[in-house]
Protein backbone atom coordinates (compact mmCIF):
# COMPACT_ATOMS: atom_id res chain seq x y z
CA UNK A 1 0.00 0.00 0.00
CA UNK A 2 2.87 2.54 0.92
CA UNK A 3 4.32 1.31 -2.05
CA UNK A 4 1.95 2.81 -3.99
CA UNK A 5 2.86 6.79 -5.21
CA UNK A 6 -0.32 8.79 -3.64
CA UNK A 7 -1.82 11.44 -6.42
CA UNK A 8 -2.77 13.74 -4.10
CA UNK A 9 -1.20 14.47 -0.63
CA UNK A 10 -2.44 17.44 1.91
CA UNK A 11 -2.28 18.22 5.31
CA UNK A 12 -4.23 18.10 8.32
CA UNK A 13 -3.93 18.35 12.06
CA UNK A 14 -6.04 15.33 12.53
CA UNK A 15 -7.18 12.61 10.07
CA UNK A 16 -9.66 14.36 7.90
CA UNK A 17 -11.65 13.57 4.31
CA UNK A 18 -11.27 16.56 2.22
CA UNK A 19 -14.20 15.82 -0.66
CA UNK A 20 -12.20 18.14 -3.40
CA UNK A 21 -9.02 16.32 -2.87
CA UNK A 22 -10.69 12.70 -2.60
CA UNK A 23 -13.84 12.95 -5.47
CA UNK A 24 -11.77 13.79 -8.66
CA UNK A 25 -9.81 10.65 -8.44
CA UNK A 26 -9.97 7.42 -9.74
CA UNK A 27 -11.11 4.69 -8.19
CA UNK A 28 -7.32 2.67 -7.86
CA UNK A 29 -5.56 6.10 -7.41
CA UNK A 30 -4.38 6.98 -3.65
CA UNK A 31 -4.32 9.91 -0.95
CA UNK A 32 -1.96 10.49 1.51
CA UNK A 33 -3.46 12.89 4.49
CA UNK A 34 -0.24 13.97 7.17
CA UNK A 35 -1.43 14.70 10.41
CA UNK A 36 -0.40 15.05 13.81
CA UNK A 37 -1.07 11.38 14.22
CA UNK A 38 0.32 9.81 11.50
CA UNK A 39 0.36 10.06 7.78
CA UNK A 40 -2.40 7.87 6.19
CA UNK A 41 -2.74 6.57 2.91
CA UNK A 42 -5.36 4.49 0.67
CA UNK A 43 -7.26 4.48 -2.43
CA UNK A 44 -9.94 6.18 -3.52
CA UNK A 45 -11.56 2.61 -3.77
CA UNK A 46 -10.21 1.62 -0.19
CA UNK A 47 -12.16 4.88 1.31
CA UNK A 48 -15.71 4.51 -0.53
CA UNK A 49 -15.41 0.51 0.69
CA UNK A 50 -14.34 1.17 4.31
CA UNK A 51 -15.40 4.52 5.25
CA UNK A 52 -18.71 4.28 3.48
CA UNK A 53 -19.82 6.15 6.68
CA UNK A 54 -17.87 8.98 5.91
CA UNK A 55 -19.00 9.00 2.36
CA UNK A 56 -22.65 9.53 3.19
CA UNK A 57 -22.63 11.71 5.73
CA UNK A 58 -23.79 15.08 5.71
CA UNK A 59 -20.52 16.75 6.88
CA UNK A 60 -18.61 15.03 3.70
CA UNK A 61 -21.44 15.44 0.85
CA UNK A 62 -22.32 19.07 1.94
CA UNK A 63 -19.58 20.74 3.87
CA UNK A 64 -16.82 18.46 1.89
CA UNK A 65 -14.73 18.04 5.31
CA UNK A 66 -15.09 15.20 7.62
CA UNK A 67 -12.90 14.92 10.40
CA UNK A 68 -11.96 12.24 13.27
CA UNK A 69 -11.19 13.65 17.19
CA UNK A 70 -9.66 10.25 17.80
CA UNK A 71 -8.23 8.15 14.62
CA UNK A 72 -10.61 4.88 14.41
CA UNK A 73 -9.81 1.42 14.41
CA UNK A 74 -10.47 0.75 10.41
CA UNK A 75 -7.80 3.28 9.39
CA UNK A 76 -5.09 2.07 11.48
CA UNK A 77 -4.10 -0.73 8.80
CA UNK A 78 -3.89 2.59 6.51
CA UNK A 79 -1.06 4.10 8.48
CA UNK A 80 2.48 4.33 6.49
CA UNK A 81 4.09 6.71 9.17
CA UNK A 82 3.41 7.04 12.68
CA UNK A 83 4.07 8.56 15.62
CA UNK A 84 4.81 6.25 18.81
CA UNK A 85 1.58 6.71 20.17
CA UNK A 86 -0.09 5.71 16.99
CA UNK A 87 1.91 2.69 16.68
CA UNK A 88 1.21 1.40 20.31
CA UNK A 89 -2.64 1.58 18.86
CA UNK A 90 -1.70 -0.30 16.04
CA UNK A 91 0.12 -2.64 17.42
CA UNK A 92 -2.97 -2.98 20.44
CA UNK A 93 -5.84 -3.15 18.12
CA UNK A 94 -4.86 -4.24 14.97
CA UNK A 95 -3.17 -7.71 15.21
CA UNK A 96 0.42 -6.92 14.24
CA UNK A 97 0.65 -11.36 15.80
CA UNK A 98 -1.23 -12.45 12.73
CA UNK A 99 1.82 -14.00 10.58
CA UNK A 100 1.42 -14.91 6.92
CA UNK A 101 0.06 -18.91 6.64
CA UNK A 102 3.06 -20.92 5.31
CA UNK A 103 1.10 -21.81 2.13
CA UNK A 104 1.03 -17.80 0.98
CA UNK A 105 4.71 -17.34 0.78
CA UNK A 106 5.00 -16.33 -2.60
CA UNK A 107 1.46 -16.13 -2.89
CA UNK A 108 0.69 -12.38 -1.27
CA UNK A 109 3.19 -10.48 1.30
CA UNK A 110 2.23 -10.14 4.74
CA UNK A 111 1.49 -6.77 4.09
CA UNK A 112 -1.67 -7.51 1.37
CA UNK A 113 -2.52 -10.48 3.74
CA UNK A 114 -3.45 -8.16 6.74
CA UNK A 115 -4.98 -5.63 4.91
CA UNK A 116 -7.41 -8.52 3.27
CA UNK A 117 -7.76 -9.88 6.28
CA UNK A 118 -8.75 -6.96 7.97
CA UNK A 119 -11.23 -6.14 5.25
CA UNK A 120 -13.23 -9.24 5.96
CA UNK A 121 -13.33 -9.31 9.27
CA UNK A 122 -14.54 -5.68 9.29
CA UNK A 123 -17.47 -6.07 6.59
CA UNK A 124 -18.58 -9.51 8.53
CA UNK A 125 -18.44 -7.28 11.48
CA UNK A 126 -20.37 -4.31 10.23
CA UNK A 127 -22.99 -6.77 8.07
CA UNK A 128 -23.78 -8.32 11.14
CA UNK A 129 -23.87 -5.31 13.68
CA UNK A 130 -26.22 -3.59 10.59
CA UNK A 131 -28.22 -6.21 10.91
CA UNK A 132 -28.44 -5.99 14.91
CA UNK A 133 -26.24 -8.87 16.01
CA UNK A 134 -24.93 -7.84 19.96
CA UNK A 135 -21.90 -9.02 21.70
CA UNK A 136 -19.70 -9.46 18.69
CA UNK A 137 -16.50 -7.36 17.34
CA UNK A 138 -13.86 -6.77 14.32
CA UNK A 139 -10.96 -8.54 16.52
CA UNK A 140 -12.84 -11.66 17.29
CA UNK A 141 -14.06 -11.66 13.49
CA UNK A 142 -10.37 -11.35 12.56
CA UNK A 143 -9.15 -14.24 14.76
CA UNK A 144 -11.52 -17.00 13.65
CA UNK A 145 -11.42 -15.43 9.74
CA UNK A 146 -7.39 -16.06 10.22
CA UNK A 147 -8.19 -19.85 11.89
CA UNK A 148 -10.20 -20.86 8.93
CA UNK A 149 -7.51 -19.44 6.61
CA UNK A 150 -4.74 -21.65 8.62
CA UNK A 151 -7.57 -24.66 8.30
CA UNK A 152 -7.77 -25.08 4.89
CA UNK A 153 -7.64 -21.85 3.52
CA UNK A 154 -5.66 -23.10 0.30
CA UNK A 155 -9.15 -24.89 -1.17
CA UNK A 156 -12.50 -23.77 -1.78
CA UNK A 157 -14.60 -24.97 1.60
CA UNK A 158 -17.39 -25.68 -0.91
CA UNK A 159 -16.02 -27.03 -3.91
CA UNK A 160 -12.73 -27.99 -3.16
CA UNK A 161 -11.14 -25.80 -5.89
CA UNK A 162 -7.96 -24.21 -5.63
CA UNK A 163 -8.03 -20.61 -4.90
CA UNK A 164 -5.73 -17.59 -6.02
CA UNK A 165 -4.00 -15.86 -3.53
CA UNK A 166 -2.19 -13.91 -5.60
CA UNK A 167 -5.72 -11.92 -6.88
CA UNK A 168 -6.39 -10.12 -3.48
CA UNK A 169 -5.88 -6.77 -3.08
CA UNK A 170 -5.89 -6.88 -7.39
CA UNK A 171 -9.58 -5.95 -7.81
CA UNK A 172 -10.37 -2.43 -9.43
CA UNK A 173 -13.97 -0.98 -10.00
CA UNK A 174 -12.91 1.38 -12.90
CA UNK A 175 -11.72 -1.88 -14.79
CA UNK A 176 -14.76 -3.67 -13.65
CA UNK A 177 -17.01 -1.22 -15.65
CA UNK A 178 -15.23 -1.53 -18.50
CA UNK A 179 -14.42 -5.40 -18.36
CA UNK A 180 -18.03 -5.78 -17.24
CA UNK A 181 -18.67 -9.69 -16.77
CA UNK A 182 -15.28 -10.39 -18.51
CA UNK A 183 -13.46 -9.03 -15.95
CA UNK A 184 -15.39 -9.94 -12.88
CA UNK A 185 -14.45 -13.63 -14.80
CA UNK A 186 -10.74 -13.73 -13.62
CA UNK A 187 -11.80 -13.64 -9.70
CA UNK A 188 -13.69 -16.04 -9.81
CA UNK A 189 -10.98 -17.98 -7.67
CA UNK A 190 -10.39 -14.74 -5.08
CA UNK A 191 -10.44 -16.24 -1.68
CA UNK A 192 -13.21 -14.57 0.40
CA UNK A 193 -15.14 -15.02 3.05
CA UNK A 194 -18.15 -17.07 4.30
CA UNK A 195 -20.22 -16.62 7.47
CA UNK A 196 -20.54 -20.53 8.28
CA UNK A 197 -22.91 -19.26 11.28
CA UNK A 198 -24.32 -17.19 13.41
CA UNK A 199 -22.18 -17.94 16.81
CA UNK A 200 -21.41 -15.07 18.51
CA UNK A 201 -19.26 -16.22 21.07
CA UNK A 202 -17.46 -19.03 18.24
CA UNK A 203 -18.15 -17.24 15.23
CA UNK A 204 -17.08 -19.98 12.08
CA UNK A 205 -16.08 -18.29 8.61
CA UNK A 206 -15.22 -20.59 5.87
CA UNK A 207 -12.65 -19.58 2.77
CA UNK A 208 -14.68 -20.03 -0.31
CA UNK A 209 -13.84 -18.40 -3.81
CA UNK A 210 -15.92 -15.32 -4.94
CA UNK A 211 -17.88 -17.43 -7.59
CA UNK A 212 -19.35 -19.95 -4.68
CA UNK A 213 -19.89 -16.76 -2.18
CA UNK A 214 -21.80 -15.55 -5.24
CA UNK A 215 -23.65 -18.18 -5.65
CA UNK A 216 -24.50 -19.38 -1.92
CA UNK A 217 -24.81 -16.00 -0.50
CA UNK A 218 -26.56 -15.97 2.22
CA UNK A 219 -27.82 -19.59 2.31
CA UNK A 220 -27.09 -21.97 4.51
CA UNK A 221 -25.06 -24.89 3.36
CA UNK A 222 -28.26 -27.55 3.18
CA UNK A 223 -29.97 -24.75 1.36
CA UNK A 224 -27.19 -24.72 -0.90
CA UNK A 225 -26.47 -28.38 -1.65
CA UNK A 226 -30.86 -29.00 -1.89
CA UNK A 227 -30.39 -25.37 -4.51
CA UNK A 228 -27.52 -26.95 -6.00
CA UNK A 229 -29.56 -30.67 -6.54
CA UNK A 230 -32.36 -28.81 -7.75
CA UNK A 231 -30.01 -27.72 -10.40
CA UNK A 232 -28.61 -30.17 -11.39
CA UNK A 233 -31.86 -32.66 -11.93
CA UNK A 234 -32.65 -29.42 -14.04
CA UNK A 235 -30.27 -29.24 -16.16
CA UNK A 236 -29.27 -33.24 -16.29
CA UNK A 237 -29.08 -34.13 -19.91
CA UNK A 238 -27.43 -30.31 -20.67
CA UNK A 239 -24.42 -31.23 -18.81
CA UNK A 240 -21.41 -31.89 -20.77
Amino acid sequence: MSGNKPTVTYKYSRLTFKKDKIEPLKDDEYFRVVTHEGTFQMSKSDFYTVFKNVTKSRAYKKDGLYNYVKVPQRALQYLVDNTSNVTTQKQNITGLHYSLPDFLVNQCTLQEYKKWLHRKAFAHFKRDSDRGMKNISCSSYKKAIHEAVLNGGQHDAYTGEQLNWKLISKYRNEEARVGGRQYKKKFWYLPTVDHYDNNRENPTFKICAWKTNDCKNDLTLNEFLEVCEKVLNHNKNKIK
